[in-house]
């Protein structure tokens, strides 16, 4: 049986009790006082009817809280579902029932979205805020005894969006994560327990919870901003000598625009690596990163379902792409996710699943230790994305060059990312074809410079002849049942949608206006 991550914040608190393990805002904590805090959560959790198994919602923003009860989680066995706080009131009540979530605990932040909620739970469905109440209720309780777990006992479900539009609970265990943690370590230069790490990708992106843990796996302090926002990050990285950052691209060009506090002092000088996901980088926003930022970078390419990475363009080829007269092969290699990472493989497949040979187009499928159980409750999915030889059907169309480089070129199925989020069009169409001024719809993602793609609606107005819905108006309607990053933010007018003879639309054909002569098919 291989070390879990409960034991893991057992031992750093016994090894290391006066390291710092954390800090937000004016809080500090040491790894003692985390595993402190952590135990704290375990009671109040038994207390609150939580078990081995039982799934509870989370919804809060990065915080010192929102980590120490999924620590505390994992003393006793049970499993967190982080929830996506962008999401509409309807959203966020479908993922409570489909993981059958018994409590729910969120953040003063979120006291008017819940109660907007409906969903009662299995039993009941208990409603407390973080910081004002759970440490103080949980003082009352005897601190619980650390379960024994395994490394096959699920960690986390992260709930990602499916192709119908309902989003699936991708069930990742202890096995899965220490493998990408040890992975990261091999693969990323210069982490270590004299670390500085900066958290602030949201906690229900594997992103964020991964890099929080990657931090507590190497025994390093990790800084935790509660939302990002660039001139924020900016001023943590100088004020708390930050080393290590994961950022997407729009992160990376919105700190540029940021300026310095005082134009005499660099405040970039401690960063030692950069890592970005989400979509590939510009080679321009490249250069302007590397010059200013001054830090080596890697790119992970990855779904939930792969724990978050599969793939690596790492430090050593940014340094072979910034290089003076660098070829024109290695220059080009800027466009591609890299090569698969340590212990992970990857092939293109034809329609009918037969490996296609070196530069051949197909489906892009991962094997490997970092492909999740599963999802939950979802057999049908699950046999749909799980070849019977352990393969992980990602749905992305690309080619492998003869160096062993992932190019991605589009997507079997009509997902946008837009700013590192998922989204299907099938789910925004399915609210905005309820407009009564809509008569018929379809969403594509469009180019976009600062967030790769943004949402397109692609709409047939009703009633015939009369002006059309405006953009903002159409918006504000779609607030109250979707996220505000799925809403369109271009809307156009056709006379009717191509369709094939079946009545499927071809958002092939609407993406080919906005794409063509572009070298891929997503950003």
């Amino acid at each position: 049986m291989r070390l879990t991550f409960d034991v893991l914040l057992e031992q750093r608190a016994w090894r290391h009790p006066e390291r710092t393990a954390l800090i937000f805002e004016e809080r500090t904590l040491t790894y003692a006082e985390l595993d402190r805090l952590a135990r704290q959560y375990a009671a109040f959790l038994l207390a609150s009817g939580i078990e081995r198994g039982s799934r509870f919602g989370l919804l809060e923003l990065n915080s010192t809280d929102s980590y120490a009860a999924a620590l505390g989680a994992l003393r006793i066995g049970a499993v967190p579902v982080y929830l996506n706080w962008r999401l509409s009131p309807p959203e966020i009540d479908f993922i409570l029932s489909d993981a059958e979530c018994c409590l729910l605990l969120y953040g003063h932040e979120f006291q008017e979205t819940v109660g907007r909620l409906e969903y009662a739970g299995p039993s009941r469905l208990m409603n407390s805020v973080f910081v004002s109440e759970i440490a103080a209720l949980s003082v009352a309780h005897a601190e619980p005894d650390r379960a024994e777990s395994c490394d096959e006992d699920v960690l986390v479900q992260l709930y990602t969006s499916g192709t119908t539009g309902r989003p699936k609970g991708v069930l990742l265990n202890h096995a899965n994560l220490f493998d990408l943690l040890q992975i990261l370590q091999m693969e990323l230069p210069a982490f270590s327990g004299q670390s500085v790490n900066l958290v602030c990708a949201p906690n229900y992106h594997i992103g964020g919870i991964a890099y929080f843990l990657f931090g507590l796996f190497a025994g390093a302090c990790n800084v935790v901003q509660r939302v990002f926002e660039p001139q924020a990050t900016r001023t943590l990285i100088r004020m708390h000598g930050v080393t290590n950052a994961l950022l997407v691209p729009a992160m990376i060009q919105a700190v540029l625009r940021t300026e310095p506090a005082d134009p005499a002092v660099d405040d970039f000088v401690s960063l030692v690596h950069v890592q970005y996901g989400g979509s590939p980088i510009s080679e321009p926003l490249l250069e302007r990163a590397a010059a200013l930022l001054g830090c080596d970078f890697t790119q992970a390419y990855g779904l939930t379902e792969t724990s978050g990475i599969a793939t690596f363009l790492r430090y050593d080829d940014h340094r072979a792409i910034l290089a003076p007269n660098a070829p024109a092969h290695v220059r080009q290699r800027i466009a591609s996710a890299g090569r698969p990472c340590l212990g992970m493989r990857l092939r293109i497949v034809d329609q009918t699943g037969v490996e296609v040979p070196v530069g051949g187009i197909g489906e892009v499928q991962i094997s490997g230790p970092l492909i999740m159980q599963g999802y939950w409750n979802r057999p049908d999915a699950n046999r749909e994305s799980l070849t019977a030889d352990g393969w992980f059907c990602t749905g992305d169309v690309g080619r492998v060059d003869e160096d062993g480089y992932l190019y991605l070129l589009d997507r079997l199925k009509n997902m946008i990312v837009s700013g590192g989020e998922n989204i299907y069009a099938s789910e925004v169409e399915r609210v905005l074809v309820r407009h009564d001024r809509i008569a018929d719809v379809a969403v594509i993602g469009i180019p976009d410079d600062v967030y790769g793609e943004s949402v397109c609606a692609i709409a047939v107005s009703e009633p015939a002849g009369e002006p059309p819905i405006q953009l903002e108006a159409l918006r504000e309607w779609a607030r109250t049942e979707l996220a505000g990053y799925k809403l369109p933010r271009t809307l156009l007018f056709v006379d009717e949608l191509p369709r094939n003879p079946s009545g499927k639309v071809l958002h092939r054909v609407l993406r080919k206006r906005f794409w063509s002569g572009q070298t891929r098919n997503i950003h």
